[in-house]
């Protein structure tokens, strides 16, 4: 029972944010870089699915770019939830049926999110 309602609170909330919101709230947790504003003062637009541009400079930029979720191609939300219930305590086996991963996927995102906790403790030592 308190695993369905913790998956449901984490859908929930992730559904709340919109896509936008997905990337910031990832950047906030430090799983995708922050782009540079290369004008300084420029506004972020949307132009395509995952890609963005500077209204004033036309800088065009993927938020996955140079993160280690640069080749996958599935979407941002995704990659938050899977991270919060990683962090929850799920298995893998169990995140890859609640949102409908391959095992490549969910295997590949595994590794990212075990390496970038590694890196997290080694920093904190």
């Amino acid at each position: 029972m308190g695993e369905c309602s913790t998956v449901q609170r984490i859908m929930e909330g992730i559904k709340d944010l919109g896509e936008w919101g997905v990337v910031e709230e990832m950047q906030r947790l430090g799983l995708l870089m922050i782009p540079e504003n290369h004008c300084k003062g420029g506004r972020i637009i949307k132009i395509r699915r995952v890609k963005y541009k500077c209204s004033i400079c036309g800088y065009e930029f993927s938020p996955k770019q140079g993160s280690p979720f640069e080749g996958l191609r599935i979407p941002y939300w995704k990659i938050l939830a899977f991270y919060k219930l990683f962090i929850s305590g799920f298995n893998y086996k169990m995140i890859s049926q609640i949102l409908n991963l391959s095992k490549p996927t969910t295997l590949r995102l595994l590794r990212i999110f075990k390496g970038l906790n590694e890196k997290t403790y080694r920093e904190a030592l």
